[in-house]
């Protein structure tokens, strides 16, 4: 990027036109080079200057409960007052960008691949709207809005054994399915549901889990749905709840938002109501109060912690962007609190963290260096 575009953005940004991307840009721009060993002796002094003003932003502004947005303009105003150093100092000229700016790591989307029965895998992704596949007297369909949505189309031909598929969403990927029975599911990064074409003739709809999904189940007492996961079993009737079982976590967690589910596992079964948690650790079940749309922030675009230390933060962080995460020494134990878009740019979060004075960050390609 030129010096003349650099200029433009930021007149976009002082007259307020810039966009997200652009805002994103100037922060990583930003960070970089605070980092970089080889830069002139003057732009180091407009560092060690923002550097100052950082300090006194953060004692003139009241320490807000949770790290939330506010850093975004505090580092905004540093990469005005260092950029504009160079802008009224004719004679210095920009670094060459080309050469140590790094690519933005930006968020996941929309990404899925689908196994049919006969072993078949379509990239969801790729795949345009309409019919994908005619599998046993059941047709799969992408909408308009990128879901998947499966009709039975011959019952004749559907009441044989069931097919089954699986969908699995890759690292930085997420997806959303309608099941034959009308239930939806929507799946976080590197997750995986299999499940039967069609339910009927069946006397449970069960489905299988790996990693993260929240579930809107179509009632059918008749029926009642199952959720498998290597250490549990979730039964329910008609409900709306999410399950969060990664193979890398401590304790497999499934929170009710609307409803009754019994959840299971070597032969206990607890029961919960709306608003509660079952947190599932070396086969033994424990019940909590929560907030049911924290645990789903995730589908509404937003990561949510709570008092989260950070491998946990990074654990998520690393899922939604696809990176490597790389602790150097002691890892620093730090909690957090607070909302976070994950539509941004993953430097504005690492500015976020780093604003506890007591962590530091180094982005290397998709590898995260983390030290104090």
């Amino acid at each position: 990027m030129q010096e003349k575009e650099i200029i433009e953005i930021l007149r976009k940004y002082k007259s307020g036109k810039a966009t997200e991307e652009e805002k994103a840009f100037l922060e990583s721009w930003y960070l970089q080079y605070r980092e970089q060993d080889e830069l002139k002796c003057d732009a180091r002094d407009l560092l060690q200057d923002a550097a100052e003003i950082w300090g006194n932003l953060q004692k003139q502004t009241p320490k807000p409960k949770q790290f939330i947005l506010w850093p975004r303009i505090a580092a905004a105003m540093l990469i005005l007052i260092f950029l504009g150093g160079y802008l009224f100092r004719r004679d210095t000229p920009l670094p060459p960008l080309h050469k140590t700016v790094q690519q933005p790591i930006l968020p996941g989307g929309n990404k899925a691949m689908l196994t049919l029965a006969d072993g078949t895998k379509v990239s969801l992704n790729d795949a345009k709207k309409g019919e994908i596949a005619n599998q046993a007297g059941v047709k799969l369909e992408k909408t308009e809005d990128g879901q998947i949505v499966y009709t039975v189309t011959n019952s004749e031909e559907s009441s044989e054994l069931p097919a089954f598929n699986t969908i699995e969403t890759p690292r930085g990927g997420q997806f959303q399915v309608d099941l034959p029975d009308g239930s939806k599911v929507w799946l976080n990064a590197t997750s995986s549901l299999k499940y039967p074409v069609y339910f009927k003739g069946a006397k449970e709809r069960q489905v299988v889990l790996k990693g993260e999904a929240y579930f809107e189940i179509a009632k059918d007492e008749t029926k009642p749905f199952i959720v498998k996961t290597d250490d549990q079993e979730v039964r329910v009737l008609g409900t709306h709840f999410n399950i969060n079982a990664y193979a890398d976590e401590a304790s497999v967690r499934t929170t009710l938002l609307e409803g009754s589910v019994q959840v299971s596992s070597d032969h206990v079964t607890k029961q919960i109501s709306p608003g509660q948690q079952t947190i599932l650790t070396n086969k033994h079940i424990n019940i909590i109060e929560t907030d049911g749309q924290m645990a789903i922030a995730w589908k509404n675009g937003q990561f949510e912690f709570d008092n989260a230390d950070i491998t946990s933060v990074m654990r998520q962080l690393s899922r939604w962007y696809d990176i490597q995460v790389i602790y150097e020494g002691e890892i620093p134990k730090l909690h957090y609190s607070g909302s976070v878009s994950r539509n941004d740019d993953i430097s504005v979060i690492l500015s976020m963290l780093k604003k506890t004075g007591k962590i530091n960050f180094k982005i290397d390609k998709r590898n995260i260096i983390v030290n104090k």
